[in-house]
């Protein structure tokens, strides 16, 4: 006998409450919100706790951490993280998950016996290129601690960070850091960027451990945090161990540790700062002012009308020349930083910048002791050549040795002929998207059907998606257009997100005919319309869902961090979520409180058809 519940499922990744012993299917999936509360009784999670508590050092302890409702909350927040349902090196995943078992976890880290054991490691491909990306993959079980770790320690040292530190921070992410270009890197000349080389491999875990006993004087915790530091991983059967670098990367911490350890660089570039920037504002360029006064002159004496040809050579002089000086008289140094990524923006000299390289360069190898990548550290002449940053490019207002644009307005009753105002260009890195969709065989390369020598990308089916619903292939692709816009929306290149956009919809629509089984875009177009329209029954009617097309997407602004992840989830299956949760709660089937354990599964075809023993 089937058992089941008429009670509303909540999406997430796949966990049923269910009774010891039981399973069930559930029947609405229609329901798309991703997180639930925890109960009134439980404490919120960290975005919410953040606002209503206020955290000091001596908050920082085993107690804080071992809090049952921290570790209900830590659990709360990574239960619908997919990710979770992949085991690491002992098959335990967060199925079967209850009170009972975050008790059991409790007495451990109140005596100081937990210890973290080593994780699983592999290897994945960078988008784009022949390199890889290594991957730690911990224990989920484990993932409650370091959640549980995260909660306590980010409300105390997020406040302290720099507002230069953009990268993995709540409300903030790439798109503060792009205003943060925009409104301080207007008259940079020169950009220093800089990668480090395997930062989060190579942190030094005694130089870590001591920053964080400046504030942490719980020993238990410091031994918990080290733990976590040491446990190393394995790969490919051979046990590794970080004995004295490295924080793991895909722990949950490390963002965290990482931002608290190039805290220190922020605090390097802010005295920096303070010891470069000179004078108050420019002053006027000597040049400048002469052809304005020409100008002027040849303009009361009547020559602009009697010899129009040489006043026009003054004019057009005055728009090649730059009004202020660009002296040491003036100096400003902008620096902004996301995770281990950051650049610098300089308004001065090309030697200013290279003594601050090389400054930058001996605090990182001797006081960090981390290293710069030569390959991709250096300093760009902004005037001349774009910069790349967090898959934007960078581009200055207007290149060296142009004229700016002219425009005309309106003052005081005359008409008045002036240079405009132009703004840092941040522009979407088409290549790197275009790089990524071909990675994940949502485009490719094919000849041009015109010229029969160039190659341009075209969309390209996804065979693996042809048995979803017609439904759910078109949200399966709106999702990852979405995304795109999410982070894209605000650039000055947005018929190039257009264009990406269009290859998705195309995408889109050779999946689809392949599923019905049709041969061209021409005919399944003709047959579901411009929009690829799917009806869904419903109750009240039927309701209709469509790809999202060009008119949907509107241009946004640098207000909303709309999505803090630099890079969109194409990977990423939001339809195999199926949620239902509360640890605290009875049983959705039998309304037992008892044993009651939450239970993950991967796809919902998992939890259908299943027989009660």
């Amino acid at each position: 006998m089937n058992l089941i519940t008429q009670k509303k499922i909540v999406r997430g990744d796949g966990v049923v409450v269910k009774r010891l012993g039981e399973r069930t299917a559930a029947l609405d999936l229609t329901v798309r919100t991703f997180f639930s509360k925890a109960g009134d009784n439980i404490a919120r999670r960290g975005s919410e706790s953040k606002k209503s508590q206020s955290y000091t050092g001596a908050n920082i302890n085993m107690k804080a951490i071992s809090n049952i409702k921290n570790l209900v909350a830590a659990y709360e927040s990574i239960k619908s993280n997919p990710g979770n349902m992949t085991a690491a090196l002992d098959p335990t995943t967060l199925d079967g998950t209850s009170l009972n078992m975050l008790k059991s976890l409790q007495k451990k880290l109140k005596a100081g016996k937990f210890q973290f054991s080593p994780a699983r490691r592999i290897n994945i491909p960078k988008p784009g290129k022949t390199s890889t990306r290594p991957l730690t993959i911990a224990s989920p079980r484990e993932k409650i601690i370091q959640k549980a770790i995260q909660l306590v320690l980010e409300p105390f040292y997020d406040p302290l960070f720099s507002d230069s530190s953009h990268g993995f921070r709540p409300e903030r992410g790439t798109r503060t850091a792009m205003k943060f270009i925009a409104e301080k890197f207007q008259s940079a000349k020169y950009i220093i960027e800089a990668d480090f080389s395997k930062a989060f491999d190579r942190i030094p875990h005694d130089h870590l451990v001591e920053i964080l006993s400046r504030d942490i004087k719980c020993e238990k915790t410091i031994t918990l945090l080290k733990s976590g530091l040491k446990a190393g991983f394995a790969e490919k059967g051979v046990l590794h161990e970080y004995s004295h670098l490295g924080t793991p990367q895909g722990s949950i911490l490390s963002p965290l540790l990482c931002n608290l350890y190039l805290h220190e660089l922020d605090k390097f570039m802010e005295r920096l700062e303070g010891e470069f920037n000179r004078g108050e504002r420019r002053q006027k360029s000597a040049v400048y002012t002469s052809l304005t006064n020409k100008a002027r002159h040849w303009r009361n004496k009547g020559l602009d009308k009697t010899n129009y040809a040489e006043y026009r050579k003054i004019i057009k002089q005055m728009t090649m020349t730059p009004s202020m000086a660009q002296d040491d008289r003036f100096t400003r140094l902008n620096y902004v930083r996301y995770a281990d990524d950051f650049i610098i923006g300089i308004e001065g000299s090309s030697t200013q910048a290279r003594a601050i390289l090389d400054k930058v360069k001996n605090f990182v190898e001797l006081e960090l002791k981390l290293e710069f990548n030569p390959d991709k550290t250096g300093i760009t002449d902004f005037s001349r050549r774009e910069v790349k940053f967090l898959g934007y490019t960078i581009a200055a207002p207007f290149l060296k040795g142009a004229s700016k644009p002219m425009e005309k307005i309106k003052l005081k009753g005359k008409t008045i002929t002036r240079r405009k105002k132009l703004r840092v260009k941040i522009q979407m890195d088409k290549k790197k998207v275009l790089s990524r969709l071909l990675t994940r065989k949502i485009v490719n390369m094919k000849t041009n059907h015109l010229s029969h020598k160039t190659l341009e990308y075209r969309g390209r089916f996804l065979g693996n998606m042809v048995n979803l619903s017609h439904a759910d292939i078109i949200r399966y692709y709106n999702s990852i257009i979405r995304g795109l816009n999410n982070y894209y929306d605000f650039v000055d290149n947005r018929s190039d997100l257009l264009h990406v956009i269009w290859l998705i919809t195309e995408s889109c629509a050779l999946t689809l005919a392949m599923k019905f089984k049709l041969k061209t875009l021409k005919k399944i177009f003709s047959k579901l319309g411009k929009g690829l329209t799917c009806e869904i029954p419903s109750d009240k009617g039927p309701k209709y869902i469509s790809i999202i097309g060009p008119n949907e997407l509107t241009k946004g602004t640098f207000k909303a961090v709309k999505n803090p992840n630099p890079t969109f989830d194409l990977g990423k299956l939001w339809n195999a979520k199926f949620t239902a949760t509360n640890l605290n709660k009875s049983c959705l089937i039998c309304g037992t409180e008892q044993d009651v354990e939450m239970h993950h599964v991967r796809k919902i075809k998992d939890l259908r058809n299943r027989e009660s023993p």
